[in-house]
């Protein structure tokens, strides 16, 4: 058997694993997979693809009252298995040939943890991120309509994100890099900053038409070029 033919066949396998009753199965699955993408770059679109779709199919929208508790309980995470996929999708290698936009659009991702991964171009239109942890590269990233309420984006890159009508209230931003983003009609109300040495956030020609920033915390905030008229300050702390 060449090696192409050895590829492929650990390749059909351990998919076909992703289906298995165990999530300890699933789990080694999804890592065997982050393996096989080191060993042969050209799987590794496919191989994104296969578990944009698994977290979406695994990580659907409850019932409403599962999503209501969920959204009142800070230490609510996702299934350990949903999360290997997201650790293993933010690890990947950049800037491979072939490879399309991650797609997880809709996903239920409440308090996932992000944390240093690269979903830069990713598509998380309509997803909720409540309490997620989203400290890592997510530059040019489709946000439209997701639900980030108490998410914590502090050192976080968003730099020209689309971010129109997702709600955004009382996430922590320390740090976070939103330059050219357009926020336009999202509720940014309440948004923190949890130390000054974490850094202040920076919002440089960015577009917050029609966005609510009431009691946001914007100490020290980089604002040039933004204009201010168009979006709604009440009680907002600039530090001016």
């Amino acid at each position: 058997m060449s090696e192409r033919d050895q590829v492929a066949s650990s390749y059909n396998d351990t998919v076909a694993n992703l289906g298995d009753d165990s999530v300890n199965v699933r789990i080694s699955s999804i890592y065997a997979l982050q393996r096989i993408m080191k060993d042969s770059p050209r799987e590794q679109p496919a191989i994104v693809e296969v578990l944009c779709a698994y977290v979406r199919d695994k990580a659907k929208t409850p019932a409403k009252a599962k999503v209501e508790a969920a959204h009142r309980n800070v230490d609510t995470r996702p299934p350990e298995d949903v999360q290997a996929a997201l650790k293993v999708l933010g690890s990947r290698p950049v800037g491979v040939e072939g490879e399309r936009v991650m797609d997880l659009r809709r996903a239920y991702l409440v308090g996932a943890d992000f944390t240093d991964g690269n979903f830069s171009d990713a598509d998380f239109r309509g997803a909720d991120l409540t309490f997620a942890q989203l400290r890592g590269d997510f530059e040019d990233v489709w946000f439209g309509g997701a639900t980030l309420r108490g998410a914590v984006l502090a050192g976080g890159e968003f730099e020209r994100s689309e971010f129109i009508g997702t709600d955004m209230a009382n996430v922590w931003w320390d740090g976070g890099d939103f330059d050219e983003a357009d926020l336009t009609g999202a509720d940014l109300s309440g948004a923190m900053l949890n130390s000054p040495d974490d850094g202040a956030v920076s919002l440089s020609d960015a577009e917050l038409s029609g966005a609510n920033l009431t009691d946001a915390d914007l100490t020290g905030a980089r604002l040039d070029g933004v204009d201010r008229r168009t979006a709604v300050w009440e009680e907002a702390v600039t530090g001016d």
